[in-house]
């Protein structure tokens, strides 16, 4: 657990272990430089120790930018959502002056009592009536006892009664530098409960998602404001109903699944089972030889002499429109497609890892010793499949039909291109060698489409 000294002569400079690039003006005064909080690149991932260095950084800036005590400047920050501005705007009233000690306890009546008084309102208690306070109310929202007080007992007060080196005295300065990820606006610790934490930009639109990432795994990538993983384009707000009424929806969201691995042949003299074990969309019936669109069952191309079925993009509109198609209908469309992109995506990470093992052998092989081209193209694909499921909810939500079309048009150039480089990215490593022109010209490509897609109605 992070924990950080809480004296509050600690005004001088602390030296982290992760650096931060400052964006202030050169020619700016010492004194916003001194009151300013440096602006970092982000996502950065901290450590325990991080998180205790960096609520240190931010409790001086506001302390000397407010000329109060370590203790008020925390208590700001926290109000604040460890915002520097917010806490600096919204700060309380200076500390009161502590009252003289008296010697009857205001809470047992105790006489003849040396007292100990907090120092951000004057009160004073005894010091058993202050550990049994503390002890029933073990957070940072305990506020002094006193009738319509409510401030915060400072860390003098703990140190008084507990000791300034007692584990309760750590205990306490654990929570608080934990406070800046439990209750900051740009802090969110690991979902995969690794005990890193994430700082992120919040300075967007509140309601989008803000990407972030651990350094625990470079595919742990999630949203910083909500949990969930990275759900871009769609907004927070409607990433987590979606992913409510999937849960809410056993018997759809089991179909939707089901139908993610194995669906028939759609050509009725064949109709033979066919499990999905790679990450493209477009398939082939190893049965009767057949083409045909995952999503939609379209076919043709084969012995039939049929014509070939459309590749994606004609199938992301659902039969009927919008205002006449039933809602479960709609959901169960869209929840289909989005469940197809998840379970590619799972495939798509399971390669990532094998991509490295083959990039090592086509190294060997050709006389450029660089092959990093592959395992990033796959690490694409796990993004652009990630954006791909989550596309899918935010058309879910978009009620204009004309909006809806123009989005799933942009779709269709993200998923034509990501089927590709999936596609080419699975084959055989002298295959992968001869395609690697093409395989960086669509990973350029994608790069560009994503952002499209996911900074969608920002």
């Amino acid at each position: 657990m992070a924990s950080f000294d809480t004296s509050d002569d600690d005004l001088q400079e602390e030296s982290d272990d992760y650096s931060y690039e400052s964006g202030e003006d050169d020619n700016a005064s010492d004194s916003e430089a001194e009151t300013s909080p440096p602006q970092q690149p982000y996502p950065v991932s901290l450590s325990e120790e991080d998180v205790a260095s960096e609520a240190r950084r931010r409790a001086t800036a506001v302390q000397r930018a407010l000329g109060c005590s370590a203790f008020a400047a925390r208590v700001a920050l926290r109000l604040g959502r460890w915002q520097h501005a917010a806490a600096v705007r919204d700060a309380a009233a200076p500390d009161a002056a502590a009252a003289d000690d008296g010697n009857s306890c205001a809470v047992c009546y105790g006489d003849g009592l040396a007292l100990v008084a907090n120092e951000r309102c004057g009160h004073g208690f005894c010091g058993d009536c202050w550990r049994g306070f503390l002890a029933v109310a073990p957070g940072l929202d305990a506020g002094c006892p006193s009738a319509g007080c409510g401030r915060l007992p400072s860390d003098a007060v703990v140190a008084r009664v507990f000791g300034a080196d007692s584990p309760e005295a750590a205990r306490r300065a654990a929570l608080w530098a934990n406070s800046l990820v439990d209750d900051g606006a740009d802090a969110r610790w690991c979902p995969r409960g690794c005990g890193r934490a994430v700082l992120f930009d919040a300075s967007g639109d509140a309601a989008r998602c803000a990407e972030a990432r651990c350094d625990c795994d470079d595919s742990n990538r999630f949203c910083g404001r909500c949990g969930l993983d990275a759900h871009a384009p769609a907004t927070c707000e409607d990433a987590v109903t979606w992913v409510r009424k999937r849960e809410e929806d056993a018997t759809v969201a089991a179909d939707a699944a089901v139908a993610a691995k194995v669906k028939r042949c759609p050509n009725p003299a064949c109709g033979c089972a066919v499990e999905k074990n790679g990450g493209c969309n477009y398939m082939r019936c190893a049965s009767c030889r057949e083409f045909w669109c995952w999503h939609c069952g379209a076919w043709g191309g084969g012995p039939s002499r049929r014509d070939p079925p459309h590749h994606l993009f004609f199938c992301n509109d659902p039969a009927t429109s919008f205002a006449t198609l039933e809602d479960d209908g709609r959901y169960a469309f869209y929840s289909e497609r989005s469940a197809a992109h998840g379970a590619s995506r799972a495939f798509a990470t399971t390669q990532l890892e094998k991509s490295h093992k083959l990039a090592k052998k086509i190294a060997a092989g050709s006389a450029d010793p660089d092959a990093s081209f592959l395992p990033n193209a796959v690490a694409l694909v796990v993004r652009c499949r990630a954006t791909l499921e989550w596309s899918y909810c935010f058309a879910y939500y978009e009620r204009d039909d004309d909006k809806r079309r123009l989005f799933a048009f942009a779709q269709k150039q993200l998923e034509t291109f990501t089927e590709e480089l999936s596609g080419l990215t699975e084959q055989k490593a002298a295959d992968v060698a001869d395609a690697r022109r093409r395989i960086v010209f669509l990973a350029a490509a994608l790069t560009k489409y994503r952002a499209n897609i996911a900074d969608w109605g920002a």
